[in-house]
């Protein structure tokens, strides 16, 4: 029997069924244009707010975020993009940095941190991953890069990334709605 309790975590925002809709049109569109890889299942499109990592400490990241209330607030898509990784390209969606959604990162991480929870150092980008180890095959993902549109975002997830299968699967811990209590 395996006891480890480990559990690889993060926090994101996940999509209502308009906007994983639109996400997964945009990918078909960009593998109809010839861009190869992993592209994201649509159960699993969702963007990132803090990545934790590996951890035991489940009780505490679900404490924290049930103490973050912010309000409700829209982000817009703006362009395609990639990111280089020691296995392939990360083809992505970018999402407008806005004060609210910049707060939201920055009380969740502030939190995680007074608990104990070392978090990555790097600057956030706010981005949806479309693909992993993405191959463009001379594709300018910029004349792809579809109209922006806006979504409402009324609260986000934690969710355990299970990476034994060699592809990760995600599967949501909990939800929180941001709506402050008035």
């Amino acid at each position: 029997m395996n006891y480890d309790l480990t559990k690889r975590l993060f926090i994101a925002l996940t999509f209502d069924d308009e906007m994983a809709a639109f996400l997964t049109e945009l990918q078909r569109r960009l593998w109809q244009a010839g861009i190869d890889g992993r592209y994201t299942h649509k159960e699993h499109l969702h963007q990132t707010l803090v990545f934790i990592g590996e951890t035991t400490w489940l009780g505490a990241a679900q404490r924290v975020i049930e103490s973050v209330k912010q309000p409700a607030f829209t982000l817009e898509t703006t362009k395609l993009g990639l990111f280089s990784q020691f296995h392939g390209e990360i083809l992505w969606l970018g999402t407008t940095p806005v004060p609210p959604l910049l707060a939201l990162v920055g009380e969740l991480s502030e939190k995680l941190q007074a608990v104990g929870f070392q978090l990555e150092k790097r600057k956030y980008h706010p981005h949806i991953t479309l693909a992993r180890r993405a191959r463009l095959h001379d594709v300018d993902i910029e004349s792809l890069t579809p109209p922006p549109i806006q979504f409402e975002v009324k609260g986000f997830s934690l969710i355990e990334s299970d990476l034994s299968s060699g592809e990760p699967v995600y599967k949501e811990l909990a939800w929180e709605s941001t709506i402050a209590a008035e």
